[in-house]
């Protein structure tokens, strides 16, 4: 499954509002509150909270290099799994 190349690697936590920008591989940001903490800059999307973590994907990514008959994006089913999955107490 393609997917595009991401420009931009953030999300905002919900809770406190803040929107968290990754700009370096490996190295993690975490919002004020510490529910929410993201990584992996252009390089790979990382999301993990502590758990009821509530955030928005603001991710930008760029999708030119792909050929639109090939675009996918995951379903919503397929986020909320990915949520689970990186929920922590």
């Amino acid at each position: 499954m393609p997917y595009g190349i991401i420009k931009v690697n953030r999300a905002k936590c919900l809770q406190c509002k803040e929107i968290l920008i990754s700009t370096k591989e490996n190295f993690e940001v975490t919002c004020s509150c510490g529910k929410l903490t993201i990584s992996g800059a252009d390089g790979y999307l990382e999301r993990t909270g502590k758990k009821g973590i509530d955030f928005q994907e603001l991710t930008i990514f760029d999708f030119s290099n792909i050929p639109e008959e090939e675009l996918s994006f995951p379903t919503e089913e397929e986020i909320e799994d990915i949520r689970k999955k990186y929920e922590t107490e």
